[in-house]
């Protein structure tokens, strides 16, 4: 949990965050994936002092991305 809020990266052996998706017939999405990347870990600890406001709000930012495409689509 310390990685987290003295916002070090945790490479985990250099991995490479990428996103996958499940489309239905008319290639809307359906389930979004993420792998290798922390943007449930900035939802949890975003509201700690020492989290980086950069990363909380990318997360947050990502989320309301989700949340509209959900509304719309």
């Amino acid at each position: 949990m310390d990685r987290y809020i003295t916002g070090e990266p945790d490479y985990r052996g250099g991995k490479t965050p990428h996103w996958r998706a499940i489309y239905d017939q008319k290639g809307r999405i359906m389930v979004a994936i993420c792998h290798n990347m922390d943007l449930g870990d900035a939802w949890e600890v975003s509201d700690e002092p020492k989290y980086p406001e950069k990363w909380a709000s990318l997360a947050y930012r990502v989320a309301m991305n989700y949340f509209i495409y959900d509304l719309t689509h």
